[in-house]
């Protein structure tokens, strides 16, 4: 994906010429694969289009005198902010970003788009993961939203934290945010109450999961109490939450030693080939070789790619139960799970044979229930959206 079509027009014509040079990779075009074949679009043509993996280039950068215009196209439209989130959400689980534009060189002072200041904070992320959405989060945006909320944190600071309400932004705020005692500017962790932001949430599924799902996506540690606790056992619920914290706290201690050790030792990393490995972010880089093995960028690349495939095919061949990893008991343990790759489903052709001319009869239903089934089984919680999709490609719809 690029973001005009000059440049969509200039990789169309090098993969053509990489196509007849190296005939093996001719699978990943092909309509009728068993996998979805490679598109290459601009940021005005790729809207209603999705694959698994995305690489956008973002064409901009640096002229010959080492000068970065603010023009960036349509981002300076009014509207550009919209074309800039169709083309960043068109990736189901990796996105690669290809830039020599780093975020710093976007001076916002020099433009008053919206769009622009996106892409500098989608850079941002790119290259930091979401330490950088964390650096968005400008502190306390309110005072306490119920009396349940103000109790909690008096007693906190009895216990000698530092709080802050309302710590986030938009929608996503945290009710208690508890500031880092060796580092100011940054939070430890955050406390949800049961209070407004909790009660706000249409759906209970908003309230206990996604909700917290998205801020640990964050970066954020979070701890809950509730009100039914508190007034029953106030003492047991505030030692309960200090001790949790205190865990949290020697936790966070330790990693910063550690490294600080390792970079004090003087170790170095590979170096990143694409954009740097953000672990759950959705932005990954490639690997490098090993020192004594000699690959071309091509070759490597290939390699990355069919081994990527050939995990996901091992993964969608095995058993339809998901094995979920077990639930994190201290704070090492939180800090050290992994979150498995989403797997779209796969369908058992004997088993869930489809038959489009069938479709709409009545006694076709017990086999469109068994299919909807399996993708709820595999996939869910799945949007309807979704799910429909899923069934309407098995029938080739």
């Amino acid at each position: 994906m690029t973001f005009n079509s000059e440049q969509q027009t200039l990789i169309e014509d090098l993969l053509d010429q990489a196509r007849s040079n190296h005939p093996h990779i001719e699978w990943a075009f092909a309509p009728d694969s068993d996998v979805e074949p490679v598109f290459v679009k601009n940021l005005e043509t790729v809207q209603g289009d999705e694959r698994d993996v995305i690489m956008f280039s973002v064409t901009y950068g640096p002229d010959q005198s080492n000068h970065v215009t603010m023009n960036f196209g349509p981002l300076n439209r009014d509207g550009g902010e919209r074309r800039l989130n169709v083309a960043i959400t068109r990736s189901r689980s990796e996105m690669l970003v290809f830039s020599t534009l780093s975020p710093d060189r976007i001076d916002l002072s020099r433009t008053q788009a919206r769009a622009v200041a996106d892409l500098k904070h989608f850079l941002e992320y790119a290259e930091r993961g979401p330490a950088a959405l964390g650096a968005a989060v400008h502190g306390s945006m309110g005072d306490f939203e119920s009396p349940f909320e103000t109790a909690v944190a008096r007693a906190l600071r009895d216990k000698g934290w530092e709080v802050h309400p309302q710590v986030g932004v938009s929608a996503y705020r945290i009710d208690l945010g508890i500031v880092h005692p060796d580092a100011p500017g940054a939070y430890l962790a955050g406390v949800e109450c049961d209070g407004a932001m909790y009660h706000s949430a249409a759906f209970a599924r908003e309230r206990d999961k996604i909700r917290q799902a998205v801020l640990e996506g964050l970066g954020w540690t979070l701890f809950r109490v509730w009100s039914t606790d508190w007034w029953t056992h106030r003492a047991k619920a505030i030692d309960t939450l200090h001790q949790a914290l205190t865990v949290q706290l020697h936790t966070d201690r330790q990693r910063r030693e550690e490294a600080a050790q390792c970079e004090g030792s003087g170790s170095q990393t590979n170096p990143v080939v694409f954009a740097p490995d953000s672990q759950d972010t959705g932005v990954v880089s490639a690997p490098t070789a090993d020192a004594d093995e000699v690959h071309t960028p091509e070759s490597e690349f290939l390699a990355q790619q069919q081994d990527r495939f050939a995990r996901r095919s091992n993964a969608n061949d095995s058993s339809d139960e998901t094995t979920l990893p077990q639930t994190p008991e201290t704070a090492d343990d939180l800090i050290g799970a992994t979150v498995t790759q989403y797997v779209a489903t796969r369908f058992d052709g004997a088993r869930h044979l489809a038959d489009p001319d069938l479709f709409h009869s009545d006694e076709y239903s017990l086999r469109l229930s068994a299919m909807i089934d399996h993708v709820i089984d595999s996939e869910g919680p799945i949007h309807q959206d979704v799910l429909v999709r899923r069934v309407a490609r098995h029938h080739g719809f």
